[in-house]
């Protein structure tokens, strides 16, 4: 009798079916028979467990997404550069989302489009959206819920000449609701109490429990209207009834702030909620340097208490300026990327791997980029730092993990990528960190030189990569 690919066994089958994508493939397999949808359920859960692991044994790989001109097709949508917009990933339609932020080349204009990244194929779309559209803003909050995207407060670019026909300046307090199903905006109006306008705040989804009622959307910090300062209030969006109330608050409430990083947990000993609020920075360009958690102890109830941050082995401590990035949690570790400390030398990283989304042929190919040098070309690369969480409920307890390597006082070529963006959006798929880079605000320079390469880009005579994207991955060998 002649083998067929059902007499496999299943442990041949995982093998190959690591190899797949992560989504389409994944959700493709998983309709052709009850066997496989069961084992691709298994390699799901191995392709998570070994991300996690990753971290802990240093085997991470780099990707970059190459935007070649001369390969893309005529119809294919770009996006324009942009600072300050708001990114996340839904898992029912497997995209990154971006949305809104402000222009690089002009100081009054802003953006309230929407994007989505296939993450099967790696191309942005813009899909054709309809409803209640948000107005141009930047620093919103962009979370992700079932279906749905959640996306709250911003602020606009102020108008800079008469006949400009951008509204004035204004910090948004609007709540919108966009359906990934539909394509279509709805304003949610609040009936109730609200937080109020805020921009560059924190936002994150709190995990359901059967005692508290249904998930929420939690937020805390940001900066208010018209020369407020920084908010100090922790206000809850209901999901799904979309109604906002405000938690009683058990302890000393964090510092005020803005441009920190926030994630949600759940407590392995407490099995209840836990909102962890780490860095940030405040108006009078103050960098906080602490950390603190909040656990659900009650019926819209929260207890507050500050952690201690203690340093990794042989006393390593990140630069100061990792804590005002935007961090995403990993397993029990919260992944940061800053600057490479400058104390420290590495002669050498890891090669990048170039992926191109346009092929002639449509055929997706994965390319290994030569091993650059650092000290001559890349003199400020990316370095991933990481917060260990394991001891955050038990202990409240966070420590750093090292980036050096086990021999000496070098960087870990394993824990360093691509040049650093001076500012980056980052958001956890599947398997892997989206890493989208972007520009400072306050660099006219920058602002100046990147819209000209933009101008030539969409004249097709710029440069072969525009919009820097990158993925960090396990390196499964």
């Amino acid at each position: 009798m002649k083998p067929t690919i059902e007499s496999l066994p299943e442990e041949i089958l995982e093998k190959v079916f690591l190899n797949l994508s992560p989504y389409q493939e994944y959700d493709n397999v998983a309709l052709v028979c009850k066997q496989w949808r069961r084992v691709i359920a298994g390699v799901a859960s191995q392709l998570q467990k070994r991300f996690e692991e990753a971290f802990n044994n240093r085997k991470l790989a780099w990707t970059e997404v190459c935007l070649n001109v001369s390969r893309h097709p005529a119809n294919s949508s770009f996006m324009s550069p942009r600072l300050l917009h708001s990114m996340c990933y839904n898992d029912e339609t497997r995209s990154v989302y971006v949305f809104g932020g402000r222009s690089v080349g002009s100081q009054s204009a802003g953006f309230n489009d929407l994007w989505r990244l296939n993450m099967h194929t790696k191309r942005w779309e813009r899909p054709i959206i309809y409803g209640d559209f948000p107005r141009p803003k930047f620093g919103c909050s962009l979370e992700s819920y079932k279906n749905v995207l959640v996306l709250y407060g911003g602020r606009s670019m102020p108008r800079s000449a008469p006949f400009v026909l951008y509204h004035p300046d204004y910090c948004s307090d609007e709540l919108h609701i966009f359906d990934t199903h539909t394509s279509k905006w709805k304003l949610k109006q609040s009936i109730q109490d609200a937080p109020p306008a805020l921009y560059l705040h924190g936002s994150c989804i709190v995990a359901n429990q059967s005692e508290d009622g249904d998930e929420c959307m939690l937020i805390f910090g940001g900066i208010k209207e018209r020369g407020g300062g920084d908010s100090s209030e922790i206000w809850c969006l209901d999901l799904p009834t979309y109604n906002w109330w405000k938690p009683t608050i058990i302890g000393p409430p964090p510092e005020a702030r803005h441009m920190h990083t926030q994630a949600a947990f759940r407590s392995e000993y407490t099995f209840s909620s836990a909102v962890l609020i780490v860095g940030g920075s405040t108006t009078e360009n103050r960098i906080l340097t602490d950390a603190w958690i909040l656990t659900r102890s009650g019926f819209r109830e929260w207890t507050s208490t500050l952690l201690a941050i203690r340093p990794g082995p042989r006393d390593f401590l990140p630069q100061i300026s990792v804590f005002k990035r935007s961090g995403v949690k990993v397993g029990q570790n919260l992944i940061f990327f800053g600057s490479t400390p400058s104390n420290k030398a590495s002669c050498k990283r890891k090669s990048i791997r170039r992926f191109y989304p346009y092929e002639d042929q449509e055929i997706q190919s994965v390319l290994n980029g030569e091993c650059n040098n650092i000290l001559e070309r890349h003199r400020n690369p990316l370095c991933v730092y990481i917060l260990d969480l394991s001891r955050t409920i038990s202990d409240n307890i966070l420590t750093w993990k090292t980036s050096l390597s086990e021999n000496d006082n070098n960087v870990d070529c394993n824990m360093l990528g691509p040049d650093k963006p001076n500012y980056h959006l980052a958001v956890v798929a599947r398997g892997e960190i989206v890493v989208h880079g972007d520009f400072p605000l306050e660099n006219p320079q920058v602002i100046e030189r990147t819209f000209r390469q933009s101008h030539n880009f969409l004249n097709g005579m710029g440069s072969n990569k525009w919009t820097p994207l990158y993925f960090l991955s396990a390196n499964i060998t």
